[in-house]
């Protein structure tokens, strides 16, 4: 049987724990006093604790000494020398997602210069605003009034100051009626041309000379209106002369008189006096050319006037511009 199955009694000091033959008041190996009450006065001061340390085979097999006299009460000083203490266990790892690292330097200095290029680019200068709001003026004399609201829109999100917004907005509110006329005088110009054309195509000159005339009268003269005016000119000057069988052809002196008195119903017309232009056209072409086809459409057209002067007063409406409104 082995000597360690035999031992009852052990030294009570955890780094030495080793077996005792009996009861004893201090371990003969380490000087612990085994019991309370008992001080060894050689060992005032505890050995450092160290670790435990399992005896080894050769140990626990070695023999005991033999047991001090039983008249000795002091135990021989224990010669085995302390031992170290281990060292300090280091902490476990605390449990849970590893930890990030700081971030370093650079890259704060970094995120912060395209952070203030950003804000250089996009900071609304007092410069850019007010090229902005010219360029917006500039469409609306342009009559580009949608280009020109959202312009406004936009500004107003910006540091633009009242006053450049007030500015804007006046000169949209300006431009409204100009912009206004020049659409409607395109789309008159547009539906004379059409007609002018018709009347040349079918051979009419004085008919055409008679709408161009119409609407010279209301919107003016330009560069457009004396093109079309040449183009009629050319036209007439083309025209075949009639058979001196059908109609003689008139002297100088008649051709220059009914000319002048097509002259003087255009201003009567241009006067808003129809009746005395057709009194005039009436006279060119029973006195003066009877054969005179200008003279004649002239003539048309003032009596139709004419009417239509007399049916809008008749029904209370107002005559100005050769219309009824």
């Amino acid at each position: 049987m082995n000597l360690q199955d035999q031992v009852i009694y052990r030294c009570i000091h955890a780094a030495c724990a080793r077996p005792l033959p009996r009861k004893v008041n201090f371990c003969p190996y380490c000087g612990t006093g085994q019991h309370d009450g008992v001080i060894n006065h050689m060992h005032v001061a505890r050995p450092v604790q160290a670790a435990y340390v399992a005896p080894s085979l050769q140990e626990a097999a070695a023999p005991l000494p033999a047991a001090p006299p039983a008249h000795m009460a002091q135990p021989p000083v224990p010669t085995p020398p302390a031992r170290p203490a281990p060292p300090p266990a280091k902490p476990a790892p605390a449990s849970g997602p590893p930890k990030r690292e700081p971030v370093r330097l650079r890259y704060w200095l970094l995120a912060l210069g395209v952070l203030w290029l950003i804000w250089i680019y996009a900071k609304p200068s007092s410069s850019r605003i007010e090229s902005r709001i010219e360029s917006a003026i500039l469409a609306t004399e342009e009559c580009r009034f949608n280009d020109a609201q959202s312009e406004l829109i936009a500004l107003r999100m910006t540091k633009a100051t009242p006053e450049q917004l007030k500015r804007l907005q006046a000169a949209i509110n300006d431009a409204t009626p100009g912009c206004e006329k020049k659409k409607q005088r395109a789309k008159a110009w547009t539906d004379t041309e059409t007609a002018v054309d018709a009347a040349l195509a079918a051979g009419d000159t004085a008919k055409a000379q008679a709408r161009l005339l119409v609407f010279v009268k209301r919107w003016n003269d330009d560069a457009e209106t004396r093109k079309l005016r040449e183009q009629i000119a050319a036209q007439r000057a083309a025209e075949p002369k009639p058979e001196p069988e059908v109609a003689p052809r008139p002297s100088s002196q008649a051709a220059q008189s009914a000319r002048n008195l097509i002259d003087e119903a255009e201003r009567a017309i241009k006067a808003g006096n129809y009746k005395s232009a057709s009194d005039k056209l009436e006279t060119c072409i029973t006195m003066v050319d009877a054969g005179n086809r200008e003279c004649a459409a002239f003539k048309v057209h003032a009596d139709k006037l004419q009417r239509d002067l007399d049916r809008c007063l008749s029904g209370g409406g107002e005559w100005y511009n050769d219309r009824c409104h």
